[in-house]
Order: structure tokens, then C-alpha cells, then sequence
């Protein structure tokens, strides 16, 4: 049970913290469009393609995994049912821990856009 508690405590603080440090919705659009290398339109467009759909699932679970917001809030920011948000930060998770992708930048000069071709449905 201590476990559990401490696990929780530390989620609820890492969100804490983020949020004091300034980072919101907006810098977390920036962070995934620079990842992603798409445009705000591109990422509000609500197109089917994978990069797309692969950089609102990565905005939907870090915005409720990182920062705390909910999937109500966010899906009333990209224009997608709550549900729609729900089931994104599912698959947004794989998405991070396949392409080991960090919330934080470490370090500026390495950043590169996500490869295209990375996204690519395996065979």
C-alpha cells in the first residue's frame, strides 16, 4: 500500500511541478509540433494521416500523464470527443516508449524532427 502511495505522490508532483515551471497546453503543442515537424494546422486538421494522428496521441498522454490536464480540456482544444482524447493518450504512451521520446528537451542542438519514415507501420 506504501508502494502505491509513494507512486502517486510522485506522479502528482512531477505534474506539480511541470505546471510551476510554466509548462502548459501551449508549450506542449510547441514541444509536438517541433517533434512531429508539423504545423498547428496540421495537428488540429483532423486528418487520418499517421504523423498526424501520431503527434495528437503524444499530445493527449503527456498533457494527461505530464501536466496533469484533463481529457475533457484537451478534447475541447483539438476539436475531438473526450473519448476520442481518452483512447489517443492510450496509444500516445506506445508511441513515446517505442520512440523513446523525452517531454524535456536534454539537449537543443541534437533535436530533430521525428522521422517520417520512423512512423511507418511496421511489417
Amino acid at each position: 500500500v506504501e508502494s502505491v502511495l509513494k507512486a502517486a505522490q510522485e506522479n502528482l508532483d512531477r505534474k506539480t511541478m511541470n505546471r510551476a515551471l510554466g509548462y502548459d497546453f501551449d508549450w506542449l503543442v510547441s514541444r509536438v509540433l517541433g517533434l512531429f515537424g508539423l504545423t498547428f494546422n496540421e495537428l488540429l486538421t483532423g486528418g487520418k494521416q499517421r504523423r498526424m494522428v501520431q503527434a495528437r496521441s503524444v499530445l493527449c498522454y503527456w498533457g494527461m500523464r505530464e501536466l496533469g490536464i484533463s481529457a475533457v480540456s484537451i478534447s475541447k482544444k483539438l476539436n475531438i470527443a473526450s473519448s476520442t482524447a481518452s483512447e489517443s493518450a492510450m496509444k500516445g504512451r506506445q508511441i513515446v516508449e517505442e520512440h523513446a521520446l523525452k517531454l524535456m528537451e536534454e539537449d537543443k542542438s541534437e533535436e530533430r524532427p521525428l522521422n517520417p519514415q520512423a512512423c511507418e507501420r511496421r511489417p
